[in-house]
This record gives C-alpha cells, structure tokens and sequence, in this order.
C-alpha cells in the first residue's frame, strides 16, 4: 500500500512482511521520531545527505524533502529487496536529486556477503556473519571517501547498518579529517553481534578519538521527541540508540535549534 506519513509525504509499504519500520509506518505514520527531527533541524536546505542503509527510504525522502531540488541526497543500501522498495518511494516523490547506491560502506574494498534480517525485519539485514545460519548474497562493499570525494559538501551522514558501523566510519577517514567534517548520526547497539563483536566501547572510542565530535543521544531515545543530552563516557553509552556526532559549531547549531538539553 501507499500511506501518507507524518511528515507529509508518501511511502509504499508492505507491513505485511516487515515487522520494522513499514509495520511501524503503518500503526504510527512515521519510525524513530526522535531521529527525524534532529534531521529536520540540522540539515539544511541545498545541502547534501549521505544515507548510509536507507532501508525502503524513510529518511532519504525526508532528507530530500529538506534540501530541495538543489539539494543532494545519497543513499546506500546493499540489500536488493529493501533498495527495490527505497527506489520506488524515490519514484512516487519524483525526487531527481536522491541517488541510490547498491553498495556498501566498510573499511575495506572488497565484495562480501549481506545477509537476511532476523524474522520479517527487512532493516535488520547485516554484512556482519550472524552466529545462526541465514540466507545471504553478495554485494559490494565501499569505502565513503573512495566514492564521495573528500572535499566535496557534507552535511549530514546518518549510518544504521546494524553493526558494520565502525567500519563504515574507518572508511571515511579523509572525510572526518576535514577541518569541519559532517555531523554524523550513528546507531549502536551493545547487545548485538557488531563487526567488532558484543558492547559498544570501540564507536565511542574511535568518535572521540577523533578529536571533532561531541556525542549526543535523545533522552527519551531516537522514537520520542526529546531533548539530545550529551555523552561524556562508555559508562554512558546508550544500550540501543542513535549518537548524534557533533562539532562545536554544529552543537552551536543544535541549542539555537532548541535540540539541546
């Protein structure tokens, strides 16, 4: 079916089989709203998205939708059934500036295997080898900085690629080394397999050991609207949630915005 959201635009969903973020598009009108209106606040019109798992596009529409025509939205997703669905929505909101990529982001060019989400969930499709047999395929995986050139605009890159983020952000390295590189969102969850295994220390460690970012999570988590609370420490860390990665001028951004605590 096609189902206005609340954002004021339309998806092409099937609830039916995803138990994600169609099922929740379905019963509430949108997915991680806390989410969205960070992206609402902080991206701004002209400006570029780097969607990095798009899923069926929720968020890429939303992002185009904000940039505009002159704008540009890039948007990755390696799983051909979700990215079949992402293209269709680009097509019913005739977005012409949202490019959509069948590759993956890692660390490292090379082709690996990408594979099925737990149960009906579409958006859990993942590159990192699950501990249970599941069906898989190859894809391509890329690193950012080898296709979006390093010194070209960056707004905003959003990652959910259920555990390869890490590796997604060491293959952005020329991208972070800009003197004021994107704000990134990054979702980590402890409690899942991530290429680097159970916890989420090592995202912490590699965000602030860039020397760029402060860390952010919303203080009801990324389904509510809630005000983003910094994250200081590991101890800190949420157990499932989306950071918002930072520079002093974006948090500048964000408190004018009324995004801050």
């Amino acid at each position: 079916m096609v189902i206005r959201t609340l954002h004021g635009f339309d998806l092409w969903i099937d609830p039916s089989s995803d138990s994600g973020v169609e099922r929740s598009i379905y019963d509430t009108g949108t997915y991680e709203k806390g989410t969205l209106q960070v992206i609402e606040r902080m991206l701004p019109e002209r400006g570029v998205f780097v969607d990095i798992g798009a899923n069926i596009g929720l968020m890429t529409v939303l992002a185009a939708r904000l940039v505009g025509p002159q704008g540009r939205v890039i948007a990755f997703e390696p799983n051909p059934v979700a990215r079949a669905i992402l293209e269709r929505n680009v097509r019913i909101n005739d977005l012409t500036q949202v490019q959509v990529s069948p590759m993956a982001i890692g660390s490292i060019p090379s082709r690996s295997t990408i594979y099925e989400g737990v149960g009906s969930n579409r958006g859990r499709a993942t590159l990192v080898q699950p501990s249970v047999e599941r069906v898989g395929q190859e894809v391509e995986v890329v690193r950012l900085s080898d296709v979006v050139h390093a010194e070209d605009r960056m707004d905003l890159v959003k990652m959910d690629i259920e555990g390869f983020e890490l590796e997604a952000l060491k293959g952005m390295s020329e991208i972070l080394a800009r003197p004021e590189p994107p704000m990134l969102i990054v979702e980590c969850s402890g409690g899942r397999e991530n290429s680097f295994g159970r916890g989420s220390d090592p995202i912490f460690e590699h965000l602030i050991g860039l020397g760029k970012y402060r860390l952010f999570r919303g203080r009801s988590g990324k389904e509510r609207l809630s005000p983003l609370i910094e994250v200081r420490s590991v101890q800190e860390m949420p157990d499932h949630d989306n950071l918002h990665c930072m520079t002093t001028l974006q948090v500048e951004r964000a408190g004018a915005a009324g995004l801050l605590a």
